[in-house]
């Protein structure tokens, strides 16, 4: 049986660390920016301080390449989810609630065996609605209008 290849997989077995490590200096650097919500309605979300916000359990949902190329030089988006987790001290107890986002990372590297090269040049919230994204390759790294084309019914 022929293996499926996966370029998602590929990214989360080998930059998971790398991805995780620069979304969980952005969440607490950018609380601004986040659409955080409360559970309980206890925090004041408004007025978080950046050393009570924290990023965890993070997972790859997609990574979309963002065209094919000729070289062996490729850009794609890595859409993550995780839980962000916030902490407000009280006069007695702290309060503490979390809640789910998503983020997108634009990133650049050089396939040759591998991923060298691997720089992630941006991270942004994301959301589902707003974001849009024009697949040009599959999750094999193979091209849509390939696909399509060796799909069309044989003439009988």
């Amino acid at each position: 049986m022929v293996q499926q290849r996966s370029f998602k997989n590929y990214v989360n077995t080998h930059r998971f660390n790398k991805i995780s490590d620069v979304v969980e200096n952005f969440v607490p650097n950018n609380i601004g920016e986040l659409n955080l919500w409360t559970k309980s309605n206890i925090i004041d979300i408004d007025n978080l301080d950046e050393e009570r916000v924290f990023f965890d359990e993070m997972k790859i949902e997609f990574v979309f390449v963002n065209g094919d190329t000729l070289i062996n030089d490729i850009e794609f988006d890595v859409v993550v989810s995780g839980e962000v987790y916030f902490t407000e001290a009280g006069r007695h107890d702290d309060d503490y609630d979390s809640c789910t986002n998503w983020f997108r990372l634009n990133c650049t590297a050089t396939i040759n065996g591998g991923l060298s090269n691997f720089t992630i040049h941006s991270v942004e919230p994301y959301d589902k609605k707003e974001n849009r994204f024009e697949r040009k390759l599959s999750d094999a790294l193979v091209p849509f209008h390939r696909m399509i084309m060796n799909m069309k019914p044989s003439n009988f």
